[in-house]
């Protein structure tokens, strides 16, 4: 699948999941091993919970070029409320340290929920000492355990607020590392979200397991058509005007939401993009004459 996606021009590649440490390790450092082979830039998305010194400096050899994890807030209490699992929020300390000494590149997301906002003023400082190179802050995604743990989830009206809040106690995030997603609110000003606000399809692909290429991680399962395995075709193929058009959750992701959002003379604004972005697109597939037929037009890459 790699060698595939780097003959189609792809130059970054992602482990996500789940947890992908799961994976037996050789496996995954062998992964990790040619992914860095091909020039891929190469990330590791992971609760680091599995992580230790010995499979840091590994996964470094093997060429791995950056970690991505989350944070549930500044405090052990917070974090482990959210995680479930005691002694995470130590361990993902720990684990920043070990990457800072490897020279590997880390970004951390922090989740900011009721239960965390006013301690959101503690993030920066927390984090200095490990040297990391980007802080991204997001509101719950609205799939998965998203869609039940409302005590999570800010209302629609109130991530207006919570985004001034933020811009209150945080570090200008112009002249500092730390940047806000698009689950708080889409930065419409540069490419690619002018008239897009999300990249998924355009700049990056969402490939499961089994080799097939989906629209969006982070799409309910209803809404999660394929257009055929990376491991059975070429992506010249799968990603070919004729596959997207023919389901209607690609063909709108592939025109962005400023198409959706007139098609469906959509109002309604929130901070919080995916939970527009989802409601958008299960009225769009409900509608019978949802997908017009247009022209492809795809981003630099695909």
């Amino acid at each position: 699948m790699v060698d595939k996606a780097v003959r189609f021009g792809m130059d970054e590649f992602e482990l996500s999941g789940g947890e992908p440490l799961v994976i037996e390790k050789d496996t995954l450092l062998d992964i990790v091993r040619h992914a860095s082979g091909k020039q891929m830039v190469t990330t590791l998305n992971t609760n680091t919970w599995f992580l230790n010194e010995r499979y840091a400096l590994d996964l470094r050899d093997a060429g791995l070029d950056r970690v991505k994890t989350s944070l549930y807030g500044t405090s052990s209490g917070n974090h482990e409320d959210f995680t479930g699992k005691q002694g995470s929020f130590e361990r993902l300390m720990h684990v920043l340290g070990l990457l800072r000494e490897e020279g590997i590149e880390t970004w951390v997301n922090y989740v900011v929920t009721p239960k965390n906002l006013d301690e959101t003023r503690c993030l920066a400082a927390l984090l200095e000492p490990y040297d990391v190179d980007t802080i991204q802050v997001s509101a719950v995604i609205p799939t998965g355990r998203g869609r039940s743990a409302q005590e999570c989830v800010f209302g629609g009206q109130e991530l207006y607020g919570v985004a001034k809040r933020l811009k209150e106690v945080l570090p200008d995030s112009r002249q500092s590392n730390i940047s806000f997603t698009i689950t708080l609110y889409s930065a419409t000003e540069a490419y690619p979200f002018e008239g897009r606000y999300c990249d998924y399809l355009t700049d990056r692909l969402v490939v499961d397991p089994s080799g097939r290429i989906l629209p969006c991680c982070v799409l309910p399962q209803d809404l999660r058509p394929t257009v055929g395995s990376l491991l059975d075709e070429e992506l010249q193929e799968l990603l070919s005007a004729r596959r997207i058009d023919g389901e209607p959750i690609f063909h709108w992701l592939a025109r962005g939401h400023e198409a959706m959002e007139e098609r469906l003379d959509f109002g309604r604004k929130t901070p919080n993009l995916c939970s527009t972005c989802i409601e958008m697109l299960r009225r769009l597939v409900q509608d019978p004459g949802g997908v017009p037929g247009r022209t492809l037009e795809l981003g630099r890459k695909t």
